[in-house]
């Protein structure tokens, strides 16, 4: 017997057959994501205001005033839920918060609603004021200029650029539903409701010697100033897969990655949206030039911190919330 036991150890040895124990086909994979169930019907890993949250049959439900937050921070992470809203309900995924008194400006925010918030980043599945999906429309403003050369500014208000006549050129309003009232015999414009879309530009000149020229640009009408210039929208990307979004009061499944300085966004089974933090080194602004509402360039944003479920004040429910930390 032990000659047999011998032999076979040689056999291993010199042939490189595996003594070890084949590990079972179920064993799990160590490095795989291991994911844990965020909900219970205490929410016993939330911080939760009385009355604001409820879990009942599976789905966490919106019942008053108050954020969700994580009793412990998270830095590199991987989030996965489904959320169901109605058509003028808004919510998002708050993350890597360092503050929840003040979390507008101490969190980044993946947004939850059907179609968008009309922020220029405020897309659903968009970081809030940041980087918007690649599966939207995003217009620019595209200038033409008198010898034929165009020019695109990211539609945002406040944005300045200067022309090649030595004009300056200021968008000084944005408006996402157009409208015009009469008051004291005038036409004054003001912005409508949310549910219909009328956008529109205003948009200013100021020339070397300090003379100011108006000019609105209004739907996708071309408007052409009294000094040449050509106004008009520009798409600068188109929808790739309508079907990545849902319609209201359906369940939508959204899958949030933080890992260092990627964040990634996959909507219903589809990756949206990339974003590497490490490019947004602007205080205030984003790579492509609009504005953002941090005072610091987000990429020094704390990459650990609480994650959030966004009361907006609007109904909204969730349901297979699941959270795996990344090393």
């Amino acid at each position: 017997m032990r000659t047999i036991v011998t032999i076979g150890l040689v056999c291993c040895a010199v042939f490189g057959l595996s003594c070890a124990k084949k590990p079972s086909s179920s064993s799990p994979n160590a490095s795989a994501p291991q994911f844990v169930n965020m909900l219970d019907e205490q929410l016993s890993q939330w911080t939760v205001a009385p009355g604001s949250w409820e879990f009942k049959d599976g789905v966490l439900a919106r019942t008053g005033k108050g954020n969700l937050w994580t009793k412990k921070p998270y830095g590199n992470f991987i989030i996965e839920l489904e959320y169901k809203v109605p058509s003028d309900s808004n919510s998002g995924i708050m993350f890597r918060c360092s503050d929840p008194e003040d979390w507008v400006y101490s969190a980044l925010e993946s947004q939850i609603h059907v179609t968008t918030d009309g922020t220029v980043h405020g897309q659903c599945a968009a970081i809030y004021d940041c980087a918007s999906p690649d599966f939207v429309e995003i217009a620019r403003l595209q200038v033409t200029m008198p010898d034929g050369k165009t020019q695109d500014l990211p539609l945002a208000d406040a944005i300045t650029q200067k022309m090649a006549d030595g004009s300056t050129l200021t968008i000084t309003k944005r408006y996402n539903n157009y409208q015009i009232a009469k008051k004291d015999g005038k036409e004054v414009p003001y912005e409508g409701s949310q549910s219909k879309s009328n956008p529109a530009v205003v948009v200013s000149f100021v020339a070397p010697d300090g003379k100011e020229e108006k000019a609105t640009l209004i739907g996708d009408k071309p408007v052409k100033t009294e000094k040449g210039y050509t106004l008009n929208y520009r798409l600068e990307k188109t929808i790739a897969d309508k079907e990545v979004r849902k319609p209201a009061e359906e369940w939508s499944r959204m899958k949030l990655t933080a890992n260092n300085n990627l964040i990634e966004v996959e909507l219903n089974g589809r990756k949206v949206l990339t974003m590497d933090l490490d490019q947004w080194t602007t205080a205030g602004f984003n790579p492509d030039g609009t504005p953002n509402k941090y005072a610091n360039p987000v990429k020094d944003h704390p990459r650990s911190g609480l994650i959030g479920l966004q009361d907006h004040g609007t109904p909204v429910w969730f349901r297979n919330v699941k959270i795996a930390e990344l090393p």
